[in-house]
């Protein structure tokens, strides 16, 4: 295999992306198991899931995949851009105190609706906004 992904002519750039390329080998995804222990592919029934329930495996995938990679002496900051932007106050909620529960940091972008609900999980919140050719940044008081 090394052999053939240090060649170096036009012709075997395919094989050598067919070979470093991880989805040539390996197949993902994620296994949901209800509170009755049924399970469900999440490729199979995504197309069936509203924004909010295509969402919630992905925050719990990458939180599981932060928690392997910290330790207990680290910061444990994460960082989520337009986070929650599908979801319902009920998910949002509860994905607010499954990363409280993992210990996590969070540092967060939302939508201004989606404030009310996860400033009941956070330290401060902040709102940042623009003024003609400034951004501002100050404390949102809930």
């Amino acid at each position: 295999m090394f052999a053939k992904i240090t060649l170096d002519d036009d012709a075997d750039k395919k094989v050598v992306k067919e070979y470093t390329d991880y989805r040539s080998y390996l197949d993902f995804d994620i296994r949901i198991t209800n509170k009755s222990g049924e399970v469900k592919y999440f490729s199979k029934i995504y197309g069936d899931m509203s924004g909010g329930e295509a969402q919630t495996p992905y925050y719990v995938a990458i939180a599981a995949s932060f928690a392997q990679l910290y330790n207990a002496d680290t910061v444990r900051l994460i960082m989520p851009d337009e986070a929650f932007d599908k979801m319902d106050d009920e998910r949002i909620e509860r994905m607010m105190k499954f990363f409280n529960s993992m210990g996590f940091q969070i540092i967060l972008g939302t939508p201004p609706g989606k404030i009310e609900i996860i400033g009941e999980y956070v330290d401060e919140v902040l709102m940042a906004y623009r003024a003609g050719d400034h951004s501002i940044v100050e404390e949102y008081i809930l």
